[in-house]
């Protein structure tokens, strides 16, 4: 799922066309993307997400985008949230995301920080592979 949340943010950047940066604390992911881009080789279509890090791939080449892995879980090296950088807070979000905290508008604290108070309004959850279907292809 990590790989497919760095195609979707490529394939949303694609219309953007700025220097952009995707961060992933997800080191397998990035660096499975970039052994593929820069390999001669062919992906063997019976590996895993091979139809997803093709696609991925592609709009790597073809974007100016680069992605780079993040330490996750600040939560764990840096008890102290107020030292925590941008990306820090972005992985730690993240993670709640994904674990499913953020299902309704809440008002956000870690820690009980009131100066990281932060107002979350999600987004309705969709469907990998509905969003998978409506992906754009890259520009190659």
């Amino acid at each position: 799922m990590e790989l497919f949340g760095i195609l979707v943010s490529l394939a949303i950047l694609l219309h953007l066309d700025i220097l952009s940066t995707i961060y992933s604390d997800c080191e397998a992911a990035v660096k499975s993307l970039y052994n593929h881009r820069n390999s001669k080789k062919p992906i063997r279509a019976s590996t895993r997400d091979a139809n997803i890090l093709s696609i991925a791939s592609a709009h790597l080449v073809s974007q100016n985008t680069s992605v780079k892995w993040v330490k996750g879980h600040p939560e764990r090296t840096a008890k102290d949230a107020d030292v925590w950088t941008k990306n820090m807070w972005g992985n730690h979000l993240s993670d709640r995301t994904a674990a499913g905290e953020f299902t309704s508008p809440t008002d956000y604290q870690y820690d009980g920080l009131y100066d990281n108070l932060i107002s979350i309004s999600p987004l309705p959850a969709l469907d990998a592979l509905l969003i998978s279907s409506l992906l754009p292809l890259p520009n190659v």
